[in-house]
């Protein structure tokens, strides 16, 4: 392909915004409505309405047209072709569905294309990678195509939104298609920016490849695939296929469930699946987002609200945010808890997910602490098991647990311990004593201390009782 014939098409496919194909060559050209680009002069449309090659006659010669295609998933291609030749190693055509851009012949374009032809004679589906040999995961029945001069066919591919591909054919050129090869899923690639036409021949078959009918349909609205916050007000919304800009960069089509609706929606440039929304106030520790009536390219929209249910970023605790609400400080005898000293953090909190990134447990006056991992989080109102490293699996039934290297020996008769955030802040301290037991029995082991009332952190000994 000459620079000239690139940068034309750089220009065709920048200022193309088309998300479907449909050319039955009916108009007698192949440069408007739509437009193909490429080795354009080595292709003609000819008295039967049919794009065919015109080619030199020199062995190894490839020709490639595309034309601006955003298909994606849920979507059906189809056409109708003619390869009037003995199909081979060194002749044969590959019909891209989805590509990354319109040079089919670079080695750096990846997506997918069907091969007609080959050493085998047959339909093939392929995936194609950057800068990689591609690959077939459909491979058609052997011999279908293994006429020397007129090897006729009609393909239909459809992938579902879930991306099971299916490739089914009519040797007679009509559309009573059969299944060729199994049916088979790859989720790859979501985005496309052309489908096209590339051709490898000898010199004797320059002008044997003969096609018609491309038609790319989408009848299945957008998938909302997840919601992911950014930051305290901005949250990127994924759908599974790029969304038309009138609906999608709406930001009246997307609310959260509590009521708030985004002050702006931004479709990212680089990937025209992705909704950026920005909020006016801070968002809520838990959220569910709807969208509604956004569009796919091909102008279609759920009838309902799409919904995804997503959290708000984890904050750094303040005082009495996180706190200690269980203490285990003598295990034996054991009753009914496992055999390991531990204690018990709860996130008081409503409406915080809290980031224990940092955070501190240790003794008063102690040097050594033990050091929350920066994954560490809690929802609102949620608790977490606390203790040493080599022991969090003695907890496992029990829910969330932390195994801390450091963490402190609780002493039987009592201590002091505290929680501390990532810059050394006191969240929360508590000083217990065996005494808060008022009971012999459980004083003498394998019973812990629970604190009665979260909200009353400063009622001391009343507030605690043996659990």
């Amino acid at each position: 392909m000459s620079k000239q014939l690139l940068f034309l098409a750089f220009l065709l496919f920048s200022h193309a915004a088309s998300a479907q194909l449909r050319d039955d060559f009916a108009d007698g050209n192949f440069t408007q409505n739509p437009t193909w680009a490429g080795t354009a002069n080595f292709f003609t449309v000819n008295t039967q309405g049919q794009l065919q090659s015109n080619g030199p006659a020199v062995t190894g010669t490839r020709l490639q047209l595309a034309a601006p295609c955003r298909a994606s998933t849920g979507t059906t291609w189809e056409f109708w072709a003619n390869l009037r030749l003995a199909t081979s190693a060194s002749n044969l055509a590959d019909v891209w569905l989805l590509a990354s851009g319109p040079d089919l012949g670079s080695a750096a374009t990846s997506g997918y294309f069907v091969r007609l032809g080959g050493t085998a004679d047959n339909l093939t589906l392929f995936r194609k990678d950057s800068a990689k040999t591609a690959v077939a995961f459909i491979t058609g029945k052997t011999g279908t195509l293994s006429s020397s001069t007129n090897n006729l066919v009609r393909v239909r591919i459809t992938r579902s939104t879930a991306s099971r591909w299916t490739l089914e054919r009519d040797l007679a050129g009509g559309r009573n298609f059969v299944a060729d090869g199994a049916p088979a899923t790859d989720a790859a690639y979501q985005h496309s920016a052309a489908a096209g036409v590339a051709l490898l021949y000898s010199s004797a078959n320059g002008k044997n490849f003969y096609f018609d009918d491309f038609n790319v349909v989408d009848a299945t609205p957008p998938l909302l695939l997840r919601a992911t916050p950014l930051d305290a007000r901005r949250v990127e919304v994924v759908f599974n296929e790029a969304v038309d800009p009138a609906t999608g960069a709406l930001a009246a089509g997307y609310q959260l469930r509590g009521g708030a609706v985004p002050v702006a929606a931004e479709i990212l440039a680089n990937n025209p699946a992705v909704v950026r929304l920005t909020f006016g106030a801070d968002l809520p520790a838990a959220n569910v987002l709807e969208a509604r009536q956004v569009a796919d390219l091909f102008g279609n929209a759920a009838p309902g609200a799409l919904a995804a249910s997503f959290v708000g970023l984890p904050v750094a605790p303040g005082f009495g945010d996180l706190i200690i609400s269980e203490i285990l400080a003598d295990e034996t005898p054991v009753v009914g808890l496992p055999e390991s000293e531990f204690v018990e953090i709860y996130n008081r909190s409503a409406t915080k997910t809290l980031s224990l990134r940092g955070v501190r447990l240790g003794k008063t006056g102690a040097t050594a602490q033990a050091i929350f991992p920066d994954t560490a989080r809690l929802l609102p109102g949620q608790y977490a098991v606390v203790c040493g490293s080599t022991r969090a699996a003695q907890f496992a039934s029990f829910g969330k647990a932390y195994g801390l290297t450091n963490f402190p020996a609780l002493s039987n008769g009592g201590d002091q311990l505290v929680l501390r955030g990532a810059g050394g802040r006191v969240l929360f301290e508590v000083t217990y004593s065996d005494a808060w037991y008022r009971d012999a029995r459980k004083q003498a082991g394998g019973w812990s201390l629970e604190m009665v009332d979260p909200a009353n952190l400063c009622a001391g000994a009343d507030n605690w009782t043996p659990g």
